[in-house]
């Protein structure tokens, strides 16, 4: 079973299945999380 749970008290995010999954997703929410805070992923 593959999932994706945030726990807003202390803002950890965790992502539980296959190898696959994490790294399919962990780039996505990692953008996502950058995004929302007005962050950019590309050096400057």
């Amino acid at each position: 079973m593959s999932k994706i749970t945030c726990n807003r008290l202390t803002n950890e995010i965790e992502l539980i299945g296959s190898e696959a999954f994490i790294e399919s997703n962990f780039y996505r929410i990692q953008n996502l999380i950058m995004e929302s805070l007005g962050l950019t992923n590309e050096p400057s």
